[in-house]
């Protein structure tokens, strides 16, 4: 099924400004005017249905079998998500702090995604790149510190040593750290880390892994959004802020990343072409009929239409596999839940009018 949202309000108001017009000149032109004013109206309601027809010959399609949540509980959600807006957050809605929220948002971002981009390694195909399963900041000046990793050590281990050399710390050695390990990953070398926790220095060694080759971007651009564009993902600080909570932040990258995973932008400018195509293939008959010339405004609307077509069936995609990545990553699920409650506190239109984001 198509779900077309603002797109076809433009394309059925001019027949139904018609049908009011005509209907006020009828006593004035007569029968023949009233009949001639019923024929253009045919007409518009012809052009909007070839439109669609020529967007569901052309549009790509969602590929993934998701579910989709029962009426009611769509409704009750709704309902929560508006008390919610207009009387604060319930407790349930409220995540605990990070530790990591103490780090510069860099190497915070760093953290979380290297854990969601070696999780979702398996549905990658190839697009794939070496990486170690531990991740590093520092808060300050002083030694580095463990901020994920697998096996023994543990969140907020300082690291004394990387393969028996002392580790620089503060922003340079976190830089210079990354810079190495992205070296050794890539050689297939192993990486020893020496830490310090409490009165006790330990040891592990961390083989690579294999992770999604995408390239994760911090942006600054004021706004509270994320996004992908079919080779990275971006993540703009003004959301950070707002999500002080790793799980949610991490809910967010899988939801991206699934994007990029599933082709959607590819899909979206598919879909826009194929409604521009349309367009214009239907502006060339009404020119055609009517002697007149091809302004390209039926052309613009269709692409328009084309880009919105299955809009909400792609969200819904990215939501179910991000899922799906966010339940290996050991992250939080309910975490999806909380930052579809976020999204309605930037903008409570979007509970009932959503034009993409179910």
């Amino acid at each position: 099924h198509v779900c077309l949202f603002s797109a076809p309000a433009t394309v059925t108001a001019s027949p139904l400004r018609l049908i009011a017009s005509g209907r006020s000149r009828a006593g004035r032109l007569g029968s023949r005017g009233e009949v001639h004013t019923k024929r253009r109206v045919r007409m518009r309601h012809s052009v909007s249905a070839l439109m669609m027809l020529g967007l569901l010959c052309g549009c790509a399609t969602p590929s993934v079998g998701y579910t989709v949540a029962p009426p009611e509980a769509v409704e009750s959600e709704a309902q929560r998500q508006e008390q919610m807006v207009r009387w604060g957050r319930s407790p349930d809605d409220r995540a605990p702090l990070s530790p990591s929220t103490r780090l510069p948002m860099i190497q915070r971002l760093t953290a979380v995604a290297e854990r969601v981009l070696i999780s979702a390694a398996p549905y990658c195909g190839n697009n794939l790149m070496a990486a170690y399963p531990v991740s590093v900041g520092s808060p300050d000046r002083g030694p580095l510190v463990v901020i994920n990793a697998a096996g023994s050590l543990q969140p907020g281990d300082r690291i004394l040593a990387v393969d028996g050399q002392a580790a620089p710390g503060g922003l340079q050695g976190f830089e210079v750290l990354n810079a190495y390990g992205g070296r050794q990953a890539a050689s297939g070398q192993p990486l020893t880390l020496t830490v310090q926790r409490g009165r006790q220095q330990l040891s592990a060694t961390y083989a690579p892994v294999s992770a999604c080759n995408f390239d994760v971007v911090l942006e600054d651009n004021r706004m509270w959004n994320a996004y992908a564009d079919g080779q990275a993902v971006h993540v703009e600080k003004t959301l950070m802020r707002d999500l002080k909570n790793d799980d949610e932040l991490a809910f967010v990258l899988a939801h991206e990343l699934s994007h990029n995973l599933l082709g959607h932008v590819g899909k979206q400018q598919q879909n826009t072409m194929a409604g521009a195509a349309a367009g214009l293939a239907i502006e060339a008959i009404l020119a055609g009929l009517g002697g007149g010339k091809m302004s390209g405004d039926i052309a613009r609307v269709g692409a328009g239409m084309g880009g919105m077509t299955y809009g909400r069936e792609f969200e819904r995609e990215a939501d179910y596999v991000g899922l799906y990545i966010l339940a290996t990553t050991g992250y939080d699920l309910y975490a999806g839940p909380r930052v579809a409650r976020a999204i309605a506190r930037q903008d409570a239109r979007s509970i009932r009018y959503a034009s993409s984001h179910p």
